[in-house]
Parts: structure tokens; sequence; C-alpha cells
């Protein structure tokens, strides 16, 4: 009879709470077993999508840069320039502007200061990275703002196909 290990408790597949724990005999699913080598399952390779990063201040800057050392490849643009610097050394693209940036990205990160700089940066002029954003997309915002605003830029990215993730920090 196959046992398992749910929670922490050890019950059959019907439930029924088993008062001896699995034994080398009677092993559960996924318990090691004494002189009983598994090898591990292969780690799949995933898809390695560019990913474009605006806002590049405390915050913004060390995420970036964890996903540029996991080998993504990586596009930033912040309104001061300079921040963009220690990134393209270590192989992001620089992008002059946000829309620019959002091209041909699978992943838009924004970390920006409020409300108004993600509208401006996102929805607003020619320049806006929602331009450029191709439907299947997806906009990551970890910028802390009010949750209509949040609600008003999902509402308007999905009319162009584009995912919107609020995950503030």
């Amino acid at each position: 009879m196959p046992w398992s290990a749910p929670m922490g408790f050890w019950c059959s597949p019907s439930g029924a709470m088993d008062p001896a724990p699995p034994s080398p005999s009677r092993p559960a699913a996924g318990l090691r077993v004494p002189g009983v080598v598994a090898k591990p399952a292969a780690k799949p390779e995933l898809p390695r999508e560019t990913v474009a990063f605006l806002g590049l201040g405390a915050l913004g800057t060390p995420m970036a840069a964890n996903l540029q050392a996991a080998g993504f490849p990586l596009t930033v643009h912040n309104r001061n320039r300079q921040r963009e610097e220690a990134l393209a050394d270590l192989g992001a693209r620089r992008a002059a502007t946000p829309l620019q940036a959002a091209s041909g990205a699978a992943l838009l990160c924004l970390c920006l200061s409020d409300d108004a700089a993600v509208r401006a940066v996102l929805l607003e002029g020619p320049d806006a990275a929602s331009g450029g954003l191709a439907p299947g997309s997806l906009v990551i915002d970890f910028s802390t703002i009010a949750p209509a605003t949040s609600e008003e830029l999902a509402a308007r990215l999905a009319e162009q196909g584009v995912a919107y993730l609020d995950a503030p920090v």
C-alpha cells in the first residue's frame, strides 16, 4: 500500500492515520531511505526572455542587477541616466526612452516613486513604455502606488493584451 506524508503526518491514501511512520521496508513517497540515493530531477532551463527595467533607485538597481546576474537579457532606463551605468557595465543594454526599453521585452519591471511617475512612464506621451509592449507581455509594477491607480493601469494595459501585476515593495 503506498504511503504519503502530507503536512508531516503519516497517513494512507484514504486519509487514515497510521501510528507507525514508514520504515525502509515500507517507505513513504519522498522519504529518504538510508542506503538509497535518489537522483534529483534535472533542473529545466527556463526561457530567457528579454526584461526591461525602468526605475533604478535604491530598490530598483539591486533588483535589476539580480535579473542580470541570473542571465536574463536586460534593458534599463532611468530618468537620471547615470544610474544606468553600473548595470551597463554588467552587460545591460541602455535605452534612451521608456518606449525603447519596452520594445521587444516580454517583461517590463517598474520601480518608480509614485502614481504620477508610473502613469507618465507607462502611459503618457510619445515615449511611453506601453507603446512598445506586445500583446502577451507582462508588466510587474514594484512601485508603491494607490490601488485605484493599479486597477486603472491594469485595465488600460489589458486593452492592448498586456498583463499587469501589482507587486509593491
